[in-house]
């Protein structure tokens, strides 16, 4: 996870989420390689790029998937034998300000300031581990890892209200309980569509086209849709014609 201060960045340029996890993958290659002592392992990372929190609200972080060590050029696998999360930490935080200073998001002093702060705002976790054989286990993780925003489980719609309720997963902290919302202005807050409006509306609207338990979604998402639609006659044509060529789009419009 990265400070609050950088967030809004990530918001307004959804490119630099995958330069994020291109340097969190390095980092943690890097960090295995040194720990262990051989520069030529090869560790496997796989990543998955987070835009939300527990009510759906924003929060770029990452999620990895990382071997516990490296393999050699002939397949040896060598472990990873001590886990430093406070180096690994420090490491990523240095690694993001230099690409916001090489993005010239920010000058140097400011990433010196920001390297000053007695909490960082970074946070590294290590703490699930999956067991050799464990297939199962390693699958439900990796669907965690890639989950959807919203979880249809923990929102309800009142179509009497058109509001929509949210529920967070967390039982306590600062976004724990409940949100109320207009159920437009819940849409127009999700990090999939608040930005950028024709190209990631666009986007959501070809996912869905081909996805009908994102389609229906309690009936919100289809009632956006013809919001979004009737304002935009190109942007209709084109989710038709994606309804038009997709199986089980039935009742689409």
């Amino acid at each position: 996870a990265v400070p609050k201060r950088l967030r809004p960045y990530l918001l307004y340029n959804r490119a630099l989420l995958g330069d994020l996890s291109r340097v969190a993958a390095r980092t943690i290659t890097a960090f295995i390689r040194t720990t262990v002592g051989e520069p030529g392992l090869s560790v496997g990372i796989v990543a998955s790029i987070q835009t939300h929190g527990s009510l759906a609200n924003w929060h770029p972080h990452l999620h990895l998937l990382v071997t516990d060590g490296g393999f050699r050029a002939d397949g040896t696998f060598v472990p990873l034998p001590l886990h430093d999360v406070t180096t690994l930490t420090e490491a990523f935080r240095r690694a993001v300000l230099r690409l916001f200073v090489r993005r010239e998001l920010m000058d140097v002093e400011a990433a010196h300031g920001m390297l000053a702060w007695p909490h960082s705002g970074f946070h590294v976790h290590d703490g699930v581990w999956v067991s050799a054989g464990d297939h199962e286990f390693a699958v439900r993780l990796a669907r965690y890892c890639a989950r959807n925003p919203v979880a249809l489980s923990r929102l309800e719609y009142q179509s009497d209200t058109a509001t929509v309720t949210y529920h967070s997963d967390k039982p306590t902290g600062p976004t724990a309980g409940s949100e109320t919302l207009d159920a437009v202005e819940f849409l127009a807050s999700s990090p999939e569509v608040s930005v950028d409006p024709v190209r990631k509306r666009l986007r959501l609207l070809q996912q869905r086209t081909r996805c009908a338990e994102i389609r229906t979604f309690h009936g919100v998402l289809t009632t956006r849709c013809r919001h979004w639609m009737s304002h935009s006659p190109a942007l209709q044509a084109r989710a038709l014609s994606h309804s038009a060529t997709c199986p089980g789009n039935r009742n689409y419009a």
